[in-house]
């Protein structure tokens, strides 16, 4: 499947980068209680300070960090 599209492995190395740095934000702001990083990388804007780090909150935004590796990976390739 990745040798179909010319720029398979480059576009899945990137989506899968992004993964990982969604995830590294998701270990910051459990650990520190800030969920400022991972607010940026997924929503691409800033957090409010009420935010509190829950569950919902950071399967929500997980959820949408794959979303954006998925259309990384359709857009790259």
């Amino acid at each position: 499947m990745l040798r179909r599209h010319r720029f398979g492995v480059p576009a899945l190395l990137v989506a899968g980068l992004y993964l990982a740095a969604v995830v590294v934000a998701v270990v910051v702001a459990r650990a520190t209680g800030d969920l400022g990083a991972l607010w940026r990388l997924t929503v691409f804007a800033g957090a409010d300070e009420v935010t509190a780090v829950t569950w919902p909150n950071v399967i929500s935004l997980v959820l949408a960090g794959t979303v954006w590796a998925w259309a990384l990976w359709q857009g790259l390739r």
